[in-house]
């Protein structure tokens, strides 16, 4: 990724990938070899970002309790 992404919330933290992967179930998952996936360092806040998972919604999206992404 190229350019520098910052969260829409906390307008001065710049998003960083994920430690881990999100897990995706096999049979709904749409995404093959490796997402890019990246967050708000801000403790407790649900800003994540992925232009392959959310490219509709500018990259921006927030997980539900059962791990879909939902738009923020």
């Amino acid at each position: 990724m190229t350019n520098d992404v910052y969260c829409p919330i906390h307008k001065t933290e710049k998003l960083a990938p994920l430690s881990s992967p999100i897990e995706a179930k096999p049979a709904e998952s749409v995404f093959q070899g490796v997402v890019t996936v990246l967050r708000c360092a801000v403790p407790g806040c649900p800003v994540l970002h992925s232009m392959q998972i959310a490219p509709d919604w500018g990259g921006f999206f927030k997980l539900d309790a059962d791990g879909t992404p939902i738009r923020l």
